[in-house]
């Protein structure tokens, strides 16, 4: 995951815009010089471009939080759910 990563680079290689959709294209690269592909799905708000997906080696990230979620549905109620994401949200903060 994304958090692994410390004084790494972020440098774009390309992009491709299809209306109010793009994707740029961009490699995670290391302090010795490897890189890692990286893809971020944007979709335009009004004047401004947001992230809605990020593909690390063409793996979605949406798609795999989707299935965690899934997972977790099954087993737990929607508010025990929200629940545990408010503590982790607050955990992180300051």
């Amino acid at each position: 995951s994304l958090d692994h990563y410390e004084g790494e680079k972020i440098v774009v290689t390309g992009d491709a815009v299809d209306g109010d959709r793009a994707v740029v294209q961009a490699k995670v690269v290391k302090n010795d010089g490897q890189g890692m592909p990286l893809d971020f799905a944007m979709v335009r708000d009004g004047e401004r471009w947001r992230v809605w997906d990020i593909r690390m080696m063409g793996t979605s990230m949406v798609g795999g939080y989707k299935a965690q979620f899934t997972r977790l549905l099954q087993t737990e109620s929607y508010d025990s759910v929200l629940r545990r994401l408010r503590e982790r949200v607050d955990a992180l903060q300051p």
